[in-house]
């Protein structure tokens, strides 16, 4: 995210800023809806796991965003 950001234009930075906290809370959200109280441990590990394949999903993202210039 750093390095995405640090190629940016201002007006860029302030959209990828927007942007990501709005992933975060999306992100947050929707892993958080795989951890579904009455699935017991299977439903944490699910939730955790969608957690890091979004991350990772997202990261590649921002790699991407760090050669439109």
């Amino acid at each position: 995210y750093k390095a995405a950001m640090g190629v940016q234009s201002p007006v860029r930075q302030t959209q990828l800023q927007a942007a990501q906290r709005l992933w975060v809370q999306f992100r947050d959200a929707n892993c958080g809806f795989y951890n579904d109280p009455d699935g017991g441990t299977l439903a944490r590990l699910g939730a955790n796991g969608d957690v890091m394949i979004s991350t990772a999903q997202r990261g590649k993202e921002l790699v991407s965003y760090m050669h439109q210039q």
